[in-house]
């Protein structure tokens, strides 16, 4: 196959594109015959999508991503004509007519489908909003696992823990998986990334799985992203054994929108991520140690004692994917840690900051 000639639907194939571009491709493959194939493969993840076109002339040919997803996307028209011709692709709509240059598509990387194995369906809007939930405990490191999301199970049922650890900050999040069955698996940090963002907005979602990637069905486009090798650090027990002290309950979006009033008070000089919890008399007050101001901000909870201070962006990342009005169980532990759940299977743990923090 050496020239192909399409026209393609302007949604569908920006559609193609865009997903290309999250899973960090540089490059995609177009092989049209009958049908059109767009392979991208990236560092971590590969995908496989097959845009609505009508093919005139089979063929295939590599090319750059950005730059025809860039057009794509600012085009108007509902249908792009695509024709390659040697080592150019030409692409063409009503007001527009660019010339793209092209790579040898036989040295392209393709995608794999032949070795998919059986697919666990899912609900990627639950599986979404679970890794929302917990990313903002994992950071990108090269100490164990901890720059990456482990999803974990017992084998005893359906639930599926998915948990983020980064040593200071905890996210676990269990969501509903029948047929899952692999006891621990890891993804990188830029893979689960790319995995939330494609399943914004998805309608269907299939999981599967091979000894060193993960693979998705995502409204019919193909997904894997390799998996981690490490040993994800234990996490449970310690999770157990908090000493729970004072607990209240609080809607996500007045915590929110405290803790970013209670923010302005830095000016930089001293402190400037540190926020000081203090509970007494029915009164939650979040202050910074700042010279510019004094005082805090003040929220209404059930009457408990206590005193603790905590990063205040790691807060505002634990609780910034809940809707505003949603119920939080906030809770200050022995250690100073801040446990954060909710009743619908999140828990979210950060550590505290001492005097010398």
């Amino acid at each position: 196959m050496t020239e192909l000639s399409l026209v393609a639907d302007r949604e569908s194939l920006l559609s193609a594109l865009s997903k290309a571009s999250m899973v960090g491709a540089t490059n995609a493959l177009f092989m049209a015959n009958g049908s059109l194939e767009v392979h991208a493969i990236g560092n971590h993840a590969s995908m496989l999508a097959r845009p609505t076109v009508d093919v005139d002339k089979p063929g295939a040919a590599a090319l750059v991503v950005a730059p025809l997803e860039s057009l794509v996307r600012s085009a108007s028209d509902e249908k792009i004509r695509i024709d390659q011709k040697a080592t150019q692709l030409r692409v063409r709509g009503a007001r527009f007519d660019h010339v793209f240059a092209t790579h040898d598509p036989e040295k392209a990387p393709r995608f794999c489908e032949s070795q998919w194995p059986a697919s666990l369906s899912s609900d990627p809007a639950i599986v979404g909003l679970a890794l929302r939930r917990i990313l903002f405990a994992c950071n990108e490191s090269s100490r164990y696992a901890l720059g990456s999301i482990a999803m974990q199970s017992d084998g005893a049922g359906a639930l599926v823990d998915f948990v983020a650890f980064d040593g200071s900050k905890l996210g676990v999040e269990s969501v509903a998986i029948k047929g899952w069955v692999k006891s621990n698996c890891l993804v990188p940090r830029k893979s689960a990334i790319a995995l939330r963002s494609l399943l914004v907005g998805a309608k269907s979602l299939e999981l599967c799985f091979s000894d060193n990637w993960i693979g998705a069905n995502i409204d019919g486009s193909l997904f894997q992203f390799q998996q981690c090798e490490g040993r994800f650090p234990p996490w449970k027990n310690g999770l157990d054994s908090l000493e729970k002290k004072s607990k209240f309950q609080i809607s996500a979006g007045p915590l929110q929108h405290a803790i970013a009033q209670s923010a302005i008070a830095l000016d930089g000089s001293v402190d400037t991520r540190r926020m000081d919890f203090v509970g007494h008399g029915g009164t939650l007050t979040l202050s910074c140690r700042s010279t510019s101001i004094n005082g805090g901000v003040e929220l209404p909870i059930e009457d408990c004692d206590f005193k603790a201070s905590y990063d205040f962006r790691y807060v505002l990342d634990a609780i910034k994917a809940f809707n505003p009005e949603q119920s939080l169980t906030l809770c200050v532990c022995g250690g100073g840690e801040l446990l954060i759940s909710d009743d619908a299977g999140f828990v979210g743990l950060i550590a505290g900051l001492s005097d010398k923090d």
